[in-house]
């Protein structure tokens, strides 16, 4: 877009959107702390023109959004790679490793979380934007759907308290702020973001629930080859 257009449009921009006039941290918390308290009010700009970068300021918030909400576990098991033995993992197979390479793979594991994250939120804005097309028109086009999920997806960065994660705080409110980034996007109603979001939701959770079914007792036989299980009196 055109930077000498409509001096109104530019002042409605998001101010991850405008961090090149107001600077990179600022701008990411401005938009970040507005969008989880007052999403109503604050993400009306998203049906502001796109910012010079395009869908590349969505993407970009989003890996940022990851990296920091990846850093809170990173620390946690980096901690515990630092404390465990070298050989924790030898009753399943896998050969004791050194400090330095323990604590470089939970390094290598969070850089690699961003992309992975903007990744699955691509799949998951693909998944919803089809939800939104089977119910009624989408005007923005599949980029005001991958807007409304990368900027809807902020409470992603909650997941560095570890305790939130806990209790599920991020996602359900992550939820929340993309159902209301959506109708500001695709000029939608509530009820229609709503099940574009839940049923693909609903959906993943069902086949992650099926995958853990299938991996659980795997994985609880390692743990108790390991030790790490209490023995269960016969």
């Amino acid at each position: 877009m055109d930077e000498t257009g409509d001096a109104g449009a530019l002042a409605a921009r998001l101010p991850w959107e405008e961090r090149r006039k107001v600077g990179a941290w600022r701008g990411y918390v401005d938009t970040l702390w507005p969008s989880l308290v007052a999403p109503q009010s604050f993400l009306v700009r998203l049906a502001a023109p796109e910012g010079p970068n395009g869908l590349g300021d969505s993407l970009r918030f989003d890996l940022v959004t990851h990296l920091i909400g990846a850093s809170g576990a990173v620390v946690f098991y980096g901690l515990a790679a630092v404390g465990a033995p070298a050989n924790l993992l030898a009753p399943v197979g896998i050969p004791a490793i050194g400090v330095y390479a323990r604590v470089a793979l939970v390094l290598g594991a969070f850089l690699v979380s961003g992309p992975a994250g903007v990744l699955f939120d691509l799949g998951y804005a693909l998944v919803v934007h089809a939800a939104l097309r089977f119910l009624g028109p989408t005007p923005a086009g599949l980029r005001g759907t991958v807007r409304a999920v990368m900027y809807g997806g902020g409470a992603t960065a909650l997941n560095c308290t570890l305790l939130l994660t806990a209790f599920f705080i991020p996602q359900l409110w992550g939820t929340y702020v993309t159902i209301v980034a959506l109708t500001h996007t695709q000029k939608v109603t509530r009820g229609q973001a709503l099940t574009a979001v839940i049923v693909p939701s609903g959906v993943l959770i069902l086949l992650l629930a099926m995958l853990a079914a299938l991996w659980l007792p795997g994985a609880m036989q390692k743990l108790q080859l390991m030790g790490m299980t209490p023995e269960v009196p016969v």
